[in-house]
């Protein structure tokens, strides 16, 4: 059974906060700034330094001041052993024998982590191999390339990597 953990983005301070430090040593959010506790009845979330009010991940378009976007952990960790979480960006070196050819096919990938009940989604952004298409995964499926999974970003800190360039 995976540990469950939280992090929300902070709208109005542009800021990641987390339910303990990052496995990656960084700073846990504003001012050393972490969340308290999250009550889902109300929607809410507490920090030591303030309230913030979030909306379900398919109602990311808040417009109230203290407004937050709550992600869940998916469980696992990158190859740098840094928590993979729901808006993460992360790179992924496939491989994959290939019958028309001798050796392994190679290939890289960017995609999108998503938690999309009931599972946690890889969307592709970008491919090296130019016979895929963009295309979504089950989360599931990561162990067999676990080794080479690299978180690159997020969706909130790191918006330039959403870019599809041609």
């Amino acid at each position: 059974m995976r540990e469950i953990k939280f992090r929300a983005w902070l709208k109005d301070w542009k800021r990641m906060v987390y339910t303990s430090p990052p496995a990656s040593g960084g700073d846990s959010g504003y001012g050393g700034d972490h969340i308290k506790y999250i009550d889902f009845w109300d929607n809410s979330l507490f920090s030591h330094h303030s309230n913030y009010w979030f909306n379900h991940p398919d109602q990311e378009n808040l417009e109230d001041k203290d407004a937050c976007i709550l992600m869940q952990y998916t469980g696992l960790k990158d190859k740098n052993g840094v928590e993979i979480f729901d808006g993460d960006v992360v790179r992924i070196e496939k491989f994959r024998n290939a019958e028309k050819h001798e050796g392994l096919h190679h290939w890289t990938e960017v995609n999108i982590v998503r938690y999309i009940p009931p599972e946690f989604l890889m969307i592709c952004l970008k491919t090296s191999d130019s016979t895929k298409t963009a295309m979504h995964e089950s989360f599931k499926n990561v162990n067999s390339y676990r080794d080479t999974i690299e978180i690159i970003g997020n969706i909130y800190e790191n918006p330039e990597l959403l870019e599809v360039k041609p």
